[in-house]
């Protein structure tokens, strides 16, 4: 199984997407923490373009996003890999992999417009 997952690992296809994944999954964390202040009360979690500010709630809702990220790369590694390890295809493990990059890259942007919109 171990010599499988090294395999995994050695397709750049894989790795490259995971690495940015990665990557992006940090810097929302870091983000989060230099940027967000905890100690008030409220904080906009939602704006729409419609009806401006709709969803006000406290900081620690805020992590949900970098969380969410986290989550989604761990699942859809996990499900690329046994995929892999059920057929030799490559193609439903990039794709899984390469999703996890545009949902953290999506997570990123909806923090950035979060966080102009508030500081």
């Amino acid at each position: 199984m171990f010599h499988k997952l090294k395999i995994f690992f050695r397709k750049t296809w894989i790795i490259i997407p995971m690495i940015f994944s990665i990557i992006i999954n940090a810097s929302i964390w870091i983000i989060v923490y230099k940027v967000i202040d905890f100690t008030k009360t409220m904080h906009v979690l939602h704006y729409n373009f419609y009806f401006g500010i709709d969803y006000l709630n406290e900081a620690k809702y805020i992590l949900f996003a970098p969380i969410l990220g986290l989550v989604f790369i761990l699942i859809n590694f996990l499900l690329g890999y046994f995929y892999n390890l059920k057929k030799d295809s490559l193609v439903l493990p990039y794709i899984l992999v390469s999703s996890s990059v545009f949902l953290n890259s999506c997570l990123l942007i909806y923090l950035l417009k979060i966080i102009s919109i508030e500081y």
